[in-house]
């Protein structure tokens, strides 16, 4: 672009949009600023190009605000009138909708565009999770689906009030670690999307992106990657290169980088270099368990809950975690889990309380799950420290975040735990999982900062 044309564009918001219209990249870098390594730069012409690709980035990478970014866009042109969004959850892909909402409510993209974001549709509806899709004031649609629904029929009025098939499928967090635990999980997702989901598209126009974080050698996506390899546009980013170079040096600097090698090379591996787990290790070894014979004195202690209020039958036990804070060791103590199945909020509620009161404990921090909301809120009414923690992340990744803090032997376990003990070291394959949530919200420190909603 020349200056006078650059200039112009800065200048004149009729000239940008109209330039926008077929600089995508342009658009994202003057509305949010972003840096870009050299790698975004071909993600960027793909996604120009209207090709199918498979997406492979490190955690951090920006694949999925680049996407999200990408989304936005074309619905300010309309030029994909509808647009589908699926995760493995819809939960999941309902996030990822609202994300693209908040996008269209920027302000400086409403000052150039107006708001397309429907006029009846408040900010605070988004906040509120409640919201899966939405239809734009200039005739669009988006709309989150988990894998378990269906898009067979789906279609969507446009501003010429003509119905249209979906145009542009997302496919983010589709493969998670216990659906790549089982074969038969895999094909039959893989089979649901190949057969059902990609033949509901409106095959003149239709595209796919696919977003993926590795975790297990097979999946969905590794077979959507063996499969289209000559025909889609295949991206693989490890923020590593083949010659031990780091692809985005302004962002992830030699300091951090170690500092992420420090929480453990399996994970480091898995999430930077995009080393695939290959099954059957737990993540947790017998050899970092370490036990202290006495509760430390002068630490903050923090109480983790994962809930499972629940009337089916089978349920997990209600876990609970309290973990004494002194420097970066963790002292862990995990409690005698309890039936969800009872559905006794309030003895559940007593009990915490007694916990609360007699350790001085600084700080509750709930899951927001199964009935997870509902228990923060009984417990505020107590008088007690309540934070909620939304699990975005599966139960694997939010261990493996700690697990350099066990590598290194700062986490020693009090007497009469060792039925919590038992499950950390099973897991992630062991039937029951509550008190390994529990001691991981534990070990989080807030220190005076909010993380999660009260």
């Amino acid at each position: 672009m020349d200056l006078k044309l650059l200039q112009t564009v800065l200048d004149d918001k009729d000239t940008r949009r109209e330039y926008f219209r077929h600089d995508f990249e342009m658009w994202e870098s003057f509305y949010f600023k972003r840096d870009q390594a050299g790698f975004h730069l071909d993600w960027n012409r793909s996604l120009e190009w209207y090709n199918d690709i498979i997406l492979v980035g490190f955690r951090g990478s920006g694949k999925t605000t680049k996407v999200q970014n990408f989304v936005a866009w074309c619905l300010l042109y309309s030029t994909e009138p509808y647009i589908i969004v699926q995760s493995y959850e819809d939960t999941l892909s309902s996030a990822w909708v609202r994300e693209v909402a908040k996008i269209l409510m920027n302000p400086a993209i409403v000052e150039d565009y107006g708001c397309i974001y429907p006029l009846n549709r408040k900010i605070e509806d988004l906040a509120k999770g409640g919201q899966s899709s939405f239809e734009t004031t200039n005739g669009c649609k988006i709309e989150s689906r988990g894998i378990g629904g269906t898009i067979r029929g789906a279609n969507a009025g446009n501003k010429n009030g003509k119905k249209t098939r979906p145009t542009l499928l997302v496919l983010d967090d589709i493969d998670v670690t216990k659906s790549v635990a089982n074969e038969r999980i895999i094909e039959q997702n893989y089979d649901k999307i190949v057969s059902e989901t990609m033949g509901a598209l409106d095959q003149t126009r239709r595209r796919i992106i696919l977003l993926w974080n590795v975790i297990n050698e097979d999946g969905v996506v590794p077979r959507f990657r063996r499969t289209f390899a000559d025909t889609w546009d295949i991206f693989w980013q490890p923020l590593i290169d083949e010659h031990g170079d780091c692809v985005w040096p302004e962002r992830f600097t030699t300091d951090i980088i170690e500092k992420l090698r420090s929480e453990g090379e399996r994970a480091f591996g898995q999430n930077y270099l995009l080393i695939p787990f290959t099954g059957g290790d737990t993540i947790i070894k017998r050899t970092s368990i370490k036990y202290a014979t006495e509760m430390p004195a002068g630490a903050r202690r923090v109480i983790g809950i994962d809930p499972a209020f629940s009337e089916k039958t089978g349920t997990d036990e209600m876990g609970i975690g309290m973990t004494w804070h002194v420097g970066v060791n963790k002292y862990v103590q995990i409690m005698e889990g309890l039936s969800g199945t009872e559905k006794d909020e309030e003895r559940f509620c007593s009990y915490v309380e007694w916990l609360y009161k007699k350790w001085n404990v600084s700080m509750i921090v709930v899951e927001e799950n199964n009935g997870g909301l509902i228990l923060a809120r009984m417990l505020k009414k107590r008088n007690l420290s309540v934070m909620t923690k939304k699990a975005i992340k599966d139960k694997v990744t939010r261990l493996r975040e700690y697990e350099g803090c066990f590598d290194r032997g700062e986490v020693f376990f009090l007497p009469g735990t060792e039925k919590g003990v038992d499950q950390l070291l099973s897991f992630p394959h062991g039937a029951k999982d509550d008190r390994v949530d529990s001691l991981v919200y534990s070990f989080e420190k807030s220190g005076g900062i909010a993380f999660g909603r009260a």
